[in-house]
């Protein structure tokens, strides 16, 4: 499977290229804008926020960390030694250990760091036996069972390893049966059920197992309607509400789902706006704030929504410089110290982001209601009565006030 390439009979997505004015341009922007001078924002590090709404919905109320995430610093290059990726996919936390894993998906390995970004270790080489990969996938971490289950993608498995990296078990083979797969990708572990769930991509489907990876039941099949799917990848559990959640890529939304695989609702479409996709991967579920994050993978941005689903804003745009983008693929939230990592698969790094306790008193408007944006090469994305400033060293930031 090409990585890009959309079904037989479905027309291809666009990759969205940043929006581009000069510096000049901006200024003029900013300067027009009721309430906010350009002096004190420091233009060489303002390379963009984006913001919605009319210039007298803005007002500038001073810096507010509270609500949209702040990049925090980012690890990883290109190549094949420590501490370097090329096509970084899947991540997930080691709360009980607290490790960032990465899957790092072209180099068939599995890398595991401090929470600080330090590399500590890596295990997998390219293969077929118990212990080796064929492009791995995602991790996912048993901290009840403290065991790490990786997608062995083109194995057509899942492996299960103990914290150091050791082989446990694995289970699955190809096929279209209960229990087989067609490409392994996402995984939640639900530890209230002792249940580990996987989008079968190609399959088409999602597969539930119990954490020694019997079979238990499958959900979903091909199509376009409530609770079908084409080629579903990132996959998460709110538990407060026992709510999963799956990003449904080529149909550009998430479905959301009871924990028994019974059609909730779903959410997104086709495009370039807030809470509109284009091919969505990974999610993550911001246990404190209760709001999940998609990784809007053909627009180079990652969404946030609250726990009723509505559409608080993004991060991110497409480039290679701070707080930019070039395929953000899966995400995971650091529950430990509040941290949102981010897989920049292109760009080869990971990019770990602060995320706030709060979330604004309202969500973005519905799109029929916003103003044309005002719009730079954006870092942080918020809809109508966005407040933004900045110094010389700080980063962009964004409130929501309205």
């Amino acid at each position: 499977m090409t990585d890009r390439a959309p079904p037989a009979g479905r027309p291809p997505s666009h990759h969205s290229p940043t929006e581009g004015t000069s510096l000049l341009d901006r200024r003029a922007m900013l300067g027009g804008l009721t309430g906010l001078g350009v002096g004190s924002f420091g233009l060489a590090r303002f390379l963009g926020v984006t913001v919605a709404g009319t210039a007298a919905g803005l007002v500038s109320t001073g810096c507010d960390p509270h609500v949209a995430p702040q990049l925090q610093f980012t690890f990883g290059s290109t190549g094949g030694g420590p501490g370097q990726f090329r096509t970084p996919r899947g991540i997930a936390w080691d709360s009980t250990n607290a490790r960032i894993i990465v899957v790092d998906t072209t180099n068939h390995r599995v890398q595991q760091f401090a929470a600080d970004g330090t590399f500590l270790s890596t295990f997998g080489t390219n293969g077929t036996a118990t212990g080796q990969f064929a492009k791995p996938w995602g991790p996912e971490w048993d901290a009840t069972n403290e065991q790490l289950f990786m997608s062995d993608r083109d194995n057509k498995r899942i492996q299960a390893f103990d914290a150091a990296g050791a082989f446990l078990f694995a289970f699955g083979g190809p096929g279209t049966g209960d229990g087989e797969f067609a490409e392994p990708t996402g995984m939640a572990y639900d530890p209230n059920n002792n249940r580990l769930y996987v989008t079968d991509t190609t399959n088409h489907r999602v597969q539930a197992f119990d954490g020694a990876g019997n079979f238990l039941f499958t959900f979903g099949g091909p199509g376009t309607g409530s609770g079908q799917f084409t080629n579903p990848n990132g996959i998460v559990i709110d538990q407060s509400t026992s709510r999963l959640f799956v990003s449904d890529r080529f149909n550009h939304r998430v479905q959301v789902f009871s924990l028994g695989g019974t059609f909730l609702s779903a959410f997104g479409d086709l495009g370039t706006e807030l809470g509109q996709f284009n091919e969505p991967f990974g999610l993550a579920w911001d246990t404190r704030a209760g709001r999940i994050f998609v990784a809007d993978w053909g627009n180079d941005r990652v969404q946030f929504f609250g726990a009723s689903l509505d559409v608080f804003g993004s991060i991110g745009a497409t480039g290679s410089g701070p707080g930019q983008f070039d395929q953000p693929f899966d995400l995971a939230f650091d529950s430990t110290n509040a941290r949102l990592l981010v897989t920049d698969s292109v760009n080869n790094r990971v990019q770990v982001w602060a995320s706030p306790l709060d979330l604004p008193s309202k969500p973005a408007a519905p799109r029929s209601a916003r103003a044309a944006p005002v719009k730079w090469s954006a870092d942080v994305h918020c809809y109508v009565g966005a407040v933004i400033c900045n110094t010389e060293n700080s980063a962009p930031r964004a409130r929501i006030v309205r």
